[in-house]
């Protein structure tokens, strides 16, 4: 009951630590080997790494390259939809530790990646870059 959201459209069960890999892949089904392997070698799902490890390193790439914004939009869509407004609070942490704050660690970075954020994923990175007092923002 604990990841059970009520709302006036019923009981809606919110995403965890659980199941928002599996979700994640399959929205983004090339991450598919890239789970298998991980899986191989962590011999389980370890969220923070997968999306540190594997989802970074691609989106970061990308946002560097200046290129394929479809899919840079859809991975924060993703970030929004799943991990801020349907996540539970150890999936808002892997948005908020993992993601947002290695972007943050790059301030040309995370401002070319604000153009791609929904309005709560960049207010939580805006919070966050406050939090560890960096002037990106």
């Amino acid at each position: 009951m604990e990841n059970d959201l009520i709302s006036c459209k019923g009981v809606m069960r919110l995403n965890s630590m659980d199941n928002i890999v599996p979700l994640f892949v399959g929205k983004f089904p090339e991450y598919e080997q890239k789970l298998a392997d991980h899986i191989e070698f962590n011999e389980e799902i370890l969220p923070h790494v997968f999306f540190g490890d594997e989802v970074n390193v691609v989106l970061i790439k990308f946002l560097k390259e200046n290129k394929n914004h479809d899919k840079i939009s859809s991975y924060f869509l993703f970030f929004e939809e799943e991990m801020y407004n349907n996540g539970d609070l150890a999936v808002r942490q892997i948005l908020s530790t993992t993601i947002l704050a290695r972007l943050g660690d790059d301030c040309e970075l995370l401002k070319d990646s604000y153009k791609f954020m929904g309005f709560n994923t960049r207010r939580l990175s805006k919070e966050i870059e406050r939090f560890l007092q960096r002037k990106c923002t």
